[in-house]
């Protein structure tokens, strides 16, 4: 997932249960409220590069942050979002650490679930270590791809409006539904610009 010098720890191969990132739980009633993603948010703002997460495995210096069931790599990840479940991906070496290391502009990722599960379930946010309110911002239902996979990007205007230092990205269910209701994702990455 990312081009970022110093990085070490290896993704593991699968992976079905994990730790539970300090900050990953599912809805908190001190959460933001849930925002719907604004893809015209990226009109302003040129994307120059991508620092990749997760492509069919964790770039080197990321960590697996739990929480739920889930396989990950070699290949997509499958996560299940069942009772208010989801998928944290955390950077050990400190939120300032990475977001001193690029001018950060957004986030995108692919994911790929029946547009009934999609719609109103899936919820993204950054977090920290401190319990910071990154805002919540919810899955915008878009047309699949050749490989399937259905492309999501928001803005950190809307992701962090504020510009908190952050150390993880995390996906999630935002209401209650079955175990069992799997959500695939991949090509994690972050966005960045050259300008300042």
């Amino acid at each position: 997932m990312l081009v970022l010098a110093g990085c070490s720890s290896k993704p593991s191969a699968s992976s079905t249960a994990g730790p539970s990132p300090p900050t990953a739980p599912a809805v908190s009633p001190t959460s933001p409220p849930v925002t719907d993603s604004a893809p015209t948010s990226t009109a302003a703002i040129l994307v120059t590069g991508m620092l990749p997460v997760f492509e069919a495995a964790l770039a080197p210096g990321w960590s697996d942050y739990g929480w739920s069931k889930r396989t990950v790599g070699p290949g997509p990840a499958v996560v299940d979002m069942g009772d208010f479940g989801g998928w944290a991906i955390g950077w050990p070496n400190g939120a300032d650490d990475l977001t001193t290391r690029a001018s950060l502009v957004g986030l995108q990722f692919s994911y790929s679930a029946a547009a009934d599960v999609v719609r109103e379930l899936l919820v993204v946010q950054l977090g920290d270590a401190a319990a910071t309110a990154f805002p919540e911002i919810r899955v915008t239902i878009t047309e699949p791809g050749a490989d399937g996979l259905r492309v999501q990007r928001v803005m950190f205007d809307q992701l962090n409006p504020l510009r908190h230092p952050f150390d993880r990205i995390i996906i999630k269910a935002g209401r209650k539904v079955p175990v069992g209701t799997n959500v695939t994702v991949d090509h994690i990455r972050l966005l960045t610009t050259s300008s300042s």
